[in-house]
């Protein structure tokens, strides 16, 4: 009997555990979920090529994927409002405006660490969104601190009249999921490009009421191969 009570003993405080454990994994999901992060990976071809991600341009450690720091209680901010230069001449990673604008800038490098040219392509995709805030998000992506383009839902049939985002920048989500699709041709052995993203809620927006208040977005930027070339 002795040895019986020990071994229920057992299973009762082991099933007590698990359960402690199972119910701290669901908290931090829920919260995970809920802290609007923005993950920038390489899927398992780029991974295998060579292509590597760094906050660094010198690349002191690389990584096959890097997760921007979410920002909390943001506010509505106009496009007159943000340091876009600033965000795009930075060193790398996280950016925090000094004056507390409520936007979210972030600064990466992408680098062929491979022997062979490779072709690649790259998606921009929502993987979570409440209370329809998409609609009022700006996702502005900048490639070699040269070529910028504004992102933003198709959701508006005009434009605020104080809205100072440029049109000329401007383009539409590819569809409810995906931001945006991107090819990078040709990219050589040692080759590195910079990219910045700057995304903010739209203060001028028509959709920018109260009823995205509160809402919350999570998207992921993800690199893969689409072709392999044997350099001479």
């Amino acid at each position: 009997m002795t040895k019986y009570k020990i071994r229920k003993n057992f299973l009762i405080a082991a099933i007590l555990a698990t359960g402690l454990i199972s119910a701290l994994i669901g908290v931090v999901a829920y919260f995970g979920l809920n802290m609007g992060t923005f993950v920038i990976s390489l899927d398992q071809s780029a991974y295998y090529a060579g292509i590597s991600l760094c906050e660094d341009e010198n690349f002191t450690a690389s990584y096959p994927r890097l997760l921007v720091k979410p920002m909390t209680n943001a506010y509505p901010v106009a496009y007159d409002d943000i340091n876009f230069e600033d965000v795009i001449n930075s060193d790398g990673g996280n950016y925090r405006d000094p004056r507390g604008y409520t936007y979210l800038g972030y600064t990466f490098f992408l680098k062929n660490d491979g022997t062979t040219t490779v072709d690649l392509s790259f998606d921009i995709l929502i993987t979570q969104v409440t209370r329809n805030v998409d609609s009022a998000t700006r996702i502005m992506l900048v490639e070699d601190e040269n070529k910028k383009i504004v992102y933003l839902k198709n959701d508006n049939t005009e434009k605020h009249p104080f809205d100072q985002t440029p049109d000329e920048f401007c383009e539409y989500f590819k569809d409810d999921k995906t931001i945006c699709s991107h090819k990078i041709l040709n990219f050589k052995p040692s080759d590195i490009k910079k990219f910045s993203l700057i995304i903010w809620l739209e203060g001028w927006d028509p959709e920018c009421t109260d009823s995205v208040k509160g809402g919350q977005i999570k998207m992921e930027m993800t690199f893969k191969i689409t072709n392999a070339k044997v350099d001479d």
